[in-house]
């Protein structure tokens, strides 16, 4: 089951009555709101009014419902109960704990029952005043009023019910036939009518609304549906179309496509949300998200995961103690000394080491004792020497580039990989991703960008993300605001 993140406080409230009327064009009573009403909700010009000439049959029906519905509106009783209905919606609006929501909901739900229920003559009276009408401008007509019942209850229902005989009046501005079928799908989806809801979101989508976290919407109709990969083509989709529309970059949105992709463990949109979110907002915790999900999606070997590893140490991206683990697991076990003790003296510094932990301390110690075995013998010289000769085997070369990388002289670890890639058998996808981290280390950013992005294969997931961090550090800072 693939669980919703939108919360109930998005999905309960379209938004404040008035501002949603004002949107459609409508206000209370079903007149079209004037301009200058317009203007005092975010200066929004209201659409013109359609000349409306229902058919004689239309008309008396028409008549009485409206009169029905004026006369209940006002009436004592009905004036609380709608008081009430906002009250309680206000509640849930500023619940700030989950129970604290939970109990808001109740009171709004029971709230609006009561109301619902003194005014059931004229919701009755709606539904049948609907089926009764014969042409479109009847349609519109009844949609006004359905619209303004709808919004007096804070209904979604009813509300969906009004803009849909709007929409299919044919009397709504093309402009604004986006917007109406966004409300549509998005009191659909909370009454978990997932496939009329995403018919609507869609044709919102291609028309250019990208407000409202409307594509993240109709994500979440595949998404309740358990389509994953559906839900994530669509919003992808959706991202595309609102970036090329010139709207802000849906953090949430991509945030979303991260933890779907994690959890169906999908490797290839893992990596595509996971860098879309980097490149918008490159914070430590969508770091951690994204190598989250990178591991699921992977399920790397060792070598792999050291070179992941290493990047959640370059971007400083450590969760907890077993992150900073498991860096010193691998470097101990291929023999990275130098790394082992580096990843180690960072994780105590940070409080999530203890040194004095067995599982800190022993590596530790014989890291030490590697690196005196290491320095004493002059590894480093006789690998750079043996590497070099025209007959050095590639495990010799891939030996020297690895140790300088470790040792951390990129400059010659670089040499040496570029060596390797001209030998017959190179393992190709591990030598040009610790090609990249080389150049990466060395400050060669761009061009450790345009090697990461030449890995395919499973490590291409981790040579993907290394090359959007080296692009984040290539692309120029940002220039200081004017004094």
């Amino acid at each position: 089951m693939i669980r919703s993140n939108l919360s109930k406080r998005s999905m309960l409230f379209a938004r404040p009555a008035l501002g949603l009327a004002l949107a459609l064009g409508v206000v209370a009573g079903g007149m079209v709101a004037t301009p200058a009403m317009a203007q005092k909700d975010n200066k929004q010009k209201a659409p013109a009014a359609p000349k409306i000439k229902m058919t004689k049959a239309f008309e008396p029906v028409y008549g009485a419902m409206k009169k029905s519905w004026d006369e209940a509106k006002v009436r004592p009783d009905v004036v609380a109960a709608i008081a009430q209905v906002k009250t309680t919606a206000n509640g849930v609006d500023t619940a700030t704990t989950r129970s604290a929501q939970r109990t808001a909901e109740t009171n709004f739900q029971a709230a609006q029952t009561a109301l619902k229920g003194l005014v059931q003559p004229q919701i009755s009276q709606f539904s049948a005043m609907a089926g009764q009408a014969v042409d479109n401008n009847d349609k519109y007509a009844a949609g006004l009023i359905g619209l303004d019942m709808g919004l007096t209850m804070l209904d979604q229902g009813i509300q969906r019910q009004g803009i849909q005989l709007q929409l299919d009046s044919g009397f709504v501005e093309a402009a604004r036939i986006p917007l109406y079928n966004y409300y549509v799908g998005k009191f659909a989806y909370n009454a978990k009518e997932y496939v009329p809801a995403r018919a609507a979101l869609q044709k919102a989508v291609d028309g250019g609304y990208h407000d409202g976290e409307s594509g993240r919407f109709l994500a979440e109709t595949y998404f309740a549906q358990n389509d994953a990969a559906g839900g994530l083509a669509s919003l992808r989709n959706s991202l595309d179309l609102a970036q090329k529309a010139g709207k802000p970059t849906s953090i949430a949105a991509l945030q979303r496509g991260l933890k779907v992709s994690s959890d169906a463990i999908i490797g290839d949109q893992a990596v595509w949300f996971g860098s879309a979110l980097l490149k918008a907002q490159p914070s430590t915790a969508n770091w951690q998200s994204t190598f989250t999900a990178i591991r699921r999606a992977g399920k790397f070997e060792k070598t792999a995961n050291l070179d992941l590893a290493r990047l959640v140490d370059r971007v400083g991206a450590y969760e907890n103690g077993s992150d900073y683990m498991e860096l010193i697991q691998i470097g101990t076990d291929l023999a990275l000394p130098k790394e082992v003790l580096t990843v180690a003296a960072k994780g105590v510094a940070a409080g999530k080491l203890n040194p004095s932990d067995i599982a800190v301390g022993d590596p530790k110690r014989l890291a030490e004792t590697r690196l005196k075995a290491d320095t004493d013998s002059g590894l480093l010289r006789s690998y750079e020497r043996d590497a070099a000769l025209p007959t050095a085997k590639l495990a010799t070369i891939v030996g020297a580039a690895d140790s300088f990388l470790s040792y951390q002289d990129p400059a010659k670890a670089e040499q040496f990989y570029k060596l390797a890639l001209t030998k017959p058998g190179v393992d190709t996808a591990t030598i040009t991703t610790r090609l990249g981290i080389a150049q990466y280390d060395q400050g060669k950013y761009a061009e450790a960008a345009a090697t990461f992005r030449q890995v395919t294969g499973t490590r291409g997931l981790i040579a993907a993300l290394w090359a959007v961090q080296a692009e984040l550090k290539a692309a120029p800072a940002p220039a200081a605001p004017a004094v």
